[in-house]
Formats: structure tokens, C-alpha cells, sequence
């Protein structure tokens, strides 16, 4: 039986990052609200892009304003978040 190595595949989406702006206006959080809902684990944590840049990917990003959308509570939202960031992980992300 062959083994392979499997990495996952790469598409334009999963590349995409937002800066810190850009989910502001997306979620209309101003600043303080938005590093509270981080502290809160309802939003994920950043991914350091730079000694001193951060920025979240857009593909989690989206999937929590859809579950917000969708009209989930904080708990689903906070299991969401958990399970993006441990994704994020398992794919070598920090």
C-alpha cells in the first residue's frame, strides 16, 4: 500500500487575509469591540504577518459573519471560532 503526503490544496480564497480595517467594515465593530470579541473567542485570532502586522483570514473571517448572519448564539459561535483556529493549526498556521 503507497502513502502519500497529503498537503492541503491552496485556492485563491484561503490565501486572501484582511487587515484589521477591512473586518471593522465588515463587521461594524468599532476597535475596542472588535479586540473584545477576540478576547471573547468570538471572533479568531490573528495570524502574524509581519514583525508588527496581523491579519485574519478572510475565509474564517467569513464564516463567523455567515453563523452571525445565520442568527447563531455565542456558544456555537465560540465552538466556530475554536474549530477555525484548530484548522488553522492542524493546516501549520500559527
Amino acid at each position: 500500500m503507497e502513502t502519500r503526503n497529503t498537503v492541503p490544496t491552496l485556492n485563491e480564497a484561503s490565501l486572501t487575509l484582511w487587515r484589521r480595517p477591512q473586518c471593522q467594515a465588515e463587521t461594524g465593530y468599532p476597535r475596542s469591540t472588535f479586540y473584545a470579541r477576540i478576547a471573547e473567542g468570538l471572533w479568531p485570532r490573528p495570524i502574524h504577518i509581519g514583525l508588527r502586522s496581523v491579519a485574519w483570514p478572510a475565509r474564517e473571517a467569513r464564516a463567523v459573519l455567515e453563523a452571525r448572519i445565520a442568527g447563531a448564539y455565542e456558544d456555537a459561535i465560540r465552538t466556530l471560532v475554536a474549530r477555525l483556529e484548530a484548522d488553522r493549526q492542524k493546516a501549520g498556521g500559527r
